[in-house]
């Protein structure tokens, strides 16, 4: 008679890969983040497709996409491709909000960094002989 243990690991999986798929099926916080503000934009997409009296098979024709990435934008799946984002934005007539994302002039940071990297003092003009 064979004893089996029954608290040992399943053959070809090792503690390591148990713990690491463990880990990745528990969203921290920048995971719900994201997943936050992805649910938010598709709910935008969705408000915007609505009000213009559009069915999700009509913006995703117009945007020269399939129903399902028109379906996953407005989930806010996070497999959507910015391309495809970006047509049905497009589609939508709002592409011109799409530069306001990451707007260098909106970005404090940036605009100290270049602040901070002008030089301290006007050079000389020299003078030619």
């Amino acid at each position: 008679m064979t004893n089996v243990d029954s608290t040992s690991k399943p053959s070809g999986q090792s503690l390591r890969s148990q713990n690491s798929t463990l880990q990745k099926k528990l969203p921290n916080e920048a995971d719900r983040r994201t997943e936050n503000a992805l649910e938010r934009l598709g709910q935008r997409v969705s408000h915007a497709r609505r009000v213009r009296d559009l069915t999700q098979t009509e913006l995703a024709g117009m945007a020269d996409l399939g129903l399902s990435t028109v379906v996953a934008i407005e989930a806010g799946k996070p497999g959507v491709g910015m391309g495809n984002f970006i047509r049905v934005v497009n589609a939508l007539g709002m592409l011109d909000q799409v530069d306001a994302v990451l707007d260098p002039a909106r970005d404090d940071m940036l605009v100290q960094h270049g602040i901070n990297s002008l030089p301290k003092r006007a050079k000389a003009n020299k003078r030619r002989k």
